[in-house]
């Protein structure tokens, strides 16, 4: 019997791991940092395991470092488990959709010799710096970008801050090279911004920074899922806006399928193919962003090996009855996958609102020709303490779906036009007139 170890493993309750165990039956053992324990490890999920740790965490209060595992901690529970299997790692498998744990989940696999993919394929899907290396020496079309050298205090900040600006021309884009979620990463559209951006960057002398071309464009995401060198899924779709947008702008983050017969989506899932080529497949799921320009140019943004956030992932169940996360556990697992429906009978896009500071008066809704439910975290009179920073805080999921493709459409641009979801008085207002969240 094989030990299947779940490595900070999000959303486990919507994973069908009871249905896993039924197909082939292992050893489950769960490690997660503390604030994942209180979201993951319920009564319910807690009866599928047979173990669970939860670990220390290391490095900063950034968030970029918050979350990342304790190595030797993690070490010491993979020892303990290679003992109970007699020291035969080729029974043990890891499975990881946590953005933040993936290279220690390859140094695991490097250095116990378990069946897994190594750092060095796993750094590709990580850091940002590195892909973009890999994709432009093969010749696929990033923007251009170069790490962010931060000076000590009284070096020739100034000077070099003026050769970026003329290298690069604003909007400038500086970016975190292993960041998740858009978090502290900036448009830069004057010189006096990068000027204070810049010495935001040399605080956070942990994070490495990277400086990236402006492309304007509408971004999309493609997700696919590879098992044994065959692809499984593979969709592409429209997000409504940038993800910078959800925490910056306090805009619902959500995304539009392309149908299949959508000449776009057949040419972005093939250069989608062409990266996953070139930085190596792995047998799990990968979600990429690209940029498709007003000069019809397909530019690479950025991929990991993780599945999408927010409520991407219920859409796809809905409307392909395919559940990623469990098909993601069935490639660790070597699981044989039956490949989801081509093309749905009914489509849907669900996502999420983000909070909004200050004291909440009302919630509105946008009127739609289609099916939908919205299901609010807040009520009219609550004070929100600050606005959202990650997609996992929001102040409404919604999912609205139709069987007729080009009304569910109109209705995503309903979605991107509607303003103020979240009518709120500022908290430091006394007395100014309400705001809403757009």
């Amino acid at each position: 019997m094989k030990t299947l170890i779940l490595l900070n493993w999000r959303r486990l309750a919507k994973s069908e791991l009871d249905q896993i165990l039924k197909i082939k039956p292992c050893r489950i053992v769960a490690i997660y940092s503390a604030s994942a324990a209180k979201e993951e490890l319920t009564d319910a999920t807690k009866r599928l395991l047979d173990a669970s740790h939860i670990v220390p965490t290391v490095g900063t209060e950034s968030i970029f470092q918050a979350g990342t595992l304790s190595e030797k901690a993690v070490q010491d529970i993979i020892m303990h488990e290679l003992e109970h299997l007699g020291q035969q790692p080729e029974k043990i498998r890891i499975a990881c959709n946590d953005e933040l744990s993936m290279t220690l989940l390859g140094r695991l696999h490097d250095e116990f010799h378990i069946p897994g993919l190594s750092e060095d394929i796993l750094l590709a899907y990580r850091d940002k710096h590195v892909m973009k290396d890999r994709l432009q020496m093969a010749g696929i079309r990033i923007p251009k970008n170069q790490h962010l050298h931060i000076f000590e205090p009284g070096d020739p900040t100034e000077a070099y801050l003026k050769t970026l600006m003329e290298e690069y021309q604003f909007p400038i884009v500086i970016k975190p090279t292993a960041g998740v979620g858009s978090l502290d990463t900036t448009i830069v559209r004057d010189f006096t911004t990068l000027k204070t951006i810049y010495e935001h960057c040399r605080q956070a002398s942990n994070i490495a920074f990277e400086v990236n071309e402006y492309i304007e464009g509408t971004v999309y995401h493609c997700d696919t899922i590879v098992q044994n060198g065959t692809v499984i899924f593979q969709v592409a779709s429209e997000y409504l806006y940038p993800n910078i947008t959800y925490s910056q702008q306090n805009k619902p983050i959500t995304s539009l399928l392309l149908k299949s017969d959508d000449p776009l989506r057949k040419r972005l899932q093939t250069f989608a193919s062409e990266v996953l080529n070139t930085l190596g497949h792995i047998n799990s799921m990968t979600h990429m962003e690209l940029f498709y320009t007003p000069q019809d140019e397909i530019v690479f943004l950025e991929v990991c090996a993780r599945p999408p956030g927010s409520a991407t992932l219920p859409a796809y169940e809905r409307m392909f009855n395919f559940n990623a996360l469990k098909a993601m556990l069935m490639c660790t697992l070597d699981i044989e996958i039956t490949p989801p429906l081509k093309d749905p009978d009914i489509y849907c896009f669900g996502g999420r609102v983000p909070y909004k500071k200050g004291e909440v008066i009302a919630l509105h809704e946008p009127t739609l020709q289609s099916q939908s439910e919205w299901r609010w975290t807040i009520n009219p009179g609550d004070t929100i303490p600050r606005n959202s920073t990650l997609t996992r805080e929001y102040a409404a999921e919604f999912f609205v779906w139709n069987t007729d493709y080009n009304q569910l459409k109109a209705d995503f641009e309903t979605v991107r036009q509607f303003n103020g979801y979240i009518e709120v008085i500022p908290d430091h207002a006394n007395g100014a007139p309400p705001t809403t969240n757009t």
